[in-house]
């Protein structure tokens, strides 16, 4: 999950077409940067338009609310359906200020999540680490077990990705260049716009010799760190 900028004045089409019409999809994809809201995957294989909370007994003023709808895949949508109700406005809130991502996800290890204050009480940050749970780790059934090891086989990619950059940093046989050059890969994979943000920013934030030699890559973010010099 990363913080969206919801555009003030929703589509004009959204109260005679739907929530489904062309304007309000574009609207939507670039609204979240054509990422899952939920599970940060880019241009999902299936996209669908999610109400955060769902549309029950035909509400029709939430089925067409504006500040409702957001873009997801439909692995994330089937899976927070209509039980999932009481979860961050990522519109309101940014959920990395309150949600730590732990990157340890594999065929055979879950993707972990823990609240940053952990003795603050927050129903709504609860429920949304149970949801982020599910959408990254459920397998109950055969489909959903096919789309979670697609799901992770696309954050390994990433996790690759980020490793090799981070490695070169360390790396005592990398040579200024080099180290600018990963760098710049570091700064591209910390921003919102790029696949799974939340991971690699969490794991910077907790990158020791990234904080200490590197924290300007993600100043906005730096009080978060549990890394202090």
């Amino acid at each position: 999950m990363f913080k969206v900028i919801r555009p003030l004045e929703e589509p004009d089409e959204l109260k005679t077409k739907g929530y489904n019409c062309d304007e309000v999809v574009h609207a939507l994809w670039n609204m979240c940067k054509r990422k899952c809201y939920l599970c940060e995957t880019l241009n999902p294989d299936a996209p669908e338009i999610e109400h955060k909370e769902p549309h029950e007994n035909k509400d029709e003023d939430l089925k067409l609310d504006w500040n409702n709808l957001f873009y997801s895949c439909r692995r994330c949508n089937s899976i927070k359906g209509t039980k999932h109700k009481n979860i961050l406005d990522v519109a309101q809130v940014d959920p990395i200020t309150k949600i730590i991502w732990n990157m340890a996800p594999s065929h055979y290890s879950d993707v972990t999540f823990e609240k940053v204050d952990k003795k603050y009480k927050d129903k709504t940050v609860d429920d949304t680490i149970e949801l982020l749970d599910r959408c990254f780790n459920e397998t109950g059934t055969a489909f959903r077990g096919i789309t979670r090891a697609a799901l992770i086989e696309k954050i390994e990619f990433y996790h690759a990705h980020y490793l090799e950059q981070s490695l070169k940093i360390r790396n005592i046989n990398s040579d200024s260049d080099d180290i600018e050059k990963a760098r710049k890969q570091l700064k591209v994979m910390l921003q919102d716009k790029y696949p799974y943000s939340a991971f690699w920013r969490w794991r910077f934030l907790r990158d020791p010799v990234l904080m200490k030699e590197h924290s300007e890559l993600l100043p906005e973010y730096a009080e978060l760190s549990p890394c202090k010099f």
